[in-house]
């Protein structure tokens, strides 16, 4: 599935993104474009409409909200539901805790990290915290919706060649019919936008490079080069008000003017980007 990115981020500002773009947003979809690449189009759509939700539109793994008497008392063999913890694999005391949701979609439970761990080569079992990791985390997402891993529920239940497509009733896969309708609206957004990104068809004529970059602007790209201008300048107001003769002024005015001159040539030159929200 070859997707034209520029095209892909112009589109994902618009819809689900709400005319905004972060960094961390572009970073998100990338990684599970990454992971979803040889897949039909509508399972990468629907695990980005997946992440979209379950992330509160961050793109990014999240930990499941809670202490440690909450997980105890959730998933944990010493707490209400003991039943619960067993289905979850938790049987030691502290495994509801331990092993409490993290990633796109909430890995939960001593089970669910060890056989994610034989998938992403980590062992999750000793470090349940990597599973908050992208490239960790969009693996466990990829096999997860793919194998049926969190109801039994699978991708190819209700996208393909051998179903009737349904994004709605594929929220089983994660969580039953919980907000099944909103997520089946991300996912046609998220599907439109890879539909107009695809590489083998004409490319939309809306699409603008400038759309497609992210909002947030690295203090490395932009900062340094303020910070000095305003010191300079700062200084240089200050100095003024002691100038008594042309060449004081000269020796003042001379460097200002260098600094803001190599300032101007490094954004026109592109060596340094100023990015700003674009009005849609």
């Amino acid at each position: 599935m070859g997707i034209n990115r520029t095209t892909l981020f112009t589109y994902l500002r618009r819809a689900p993104f709400g005319g905004k773009l972060t960094q961390a947003q572009v970073e998100g979809v990338e990684v599970i474009l990454d992971a979803f690449e040889n897949e039909p189009m509508e399972y990468t759509a629907y695990a980005m409409a997946t992440a979209f939700h379950e992330t509160a539109a961050t793109m990014q793994p999240i930990k499941e909200r809670g202490g440690t008497a909450y997980f105890t008392r959730m998933y944990d063999i010493k707490g209400q539901r003991p039943a619960k913890a067993k289905e979850l694999g938790n049987l030691t005391p502290g495994d509801g805790a331990k092993y409490a949701g993290r990633g796109y979609v909430q890995l939960t439970g001593r089970a669910n990290y060890q056989r994610a761990s034989q998938v992403v080569g980590v062992d999750l079992i000793k470090k349940p915290d990597r599973a908050m990791e992208p490239d960790i985390a969009s693996k466990i997402l990829h096999d997860g919706m793919i194998e049926g891993w969190f109801t039994g529920k699978k991708l190819s239940d209700y996208f393909g060649p051998s179903a009737v497509t349904n994004p709605v009733g594929a929220r089983k896969i994660i969580n039953g019919t919980d907000k099944a309708k909103l997520i089946a609206g991300y996912y046609e957004q998220f599907l439109g936008a890879l539909k107009a990104a695809e590489t083998s068809t004409p490319q939309p004529t809306d699409v603008s490079p400038g759309l497609a970059q992210p909002d947030d602007v690295k203090p490395s790209r932009s900062g340094s080069l303020w910070t000095m201008a305003g010191g300079v300048a700062t200084a240089g107001a200050g100095a003024l008000t002691q100038v008594d003769n042309a060449f004081s002024l000269a020796a003042i005015m001379i460097p200002l003017v260098l600094v803001i001159g190599v300032g101007v040539w490094l954004v026109a030159s592109g060596r340094i980007e100023i990015k700003r929200s674009h009005a849609i």
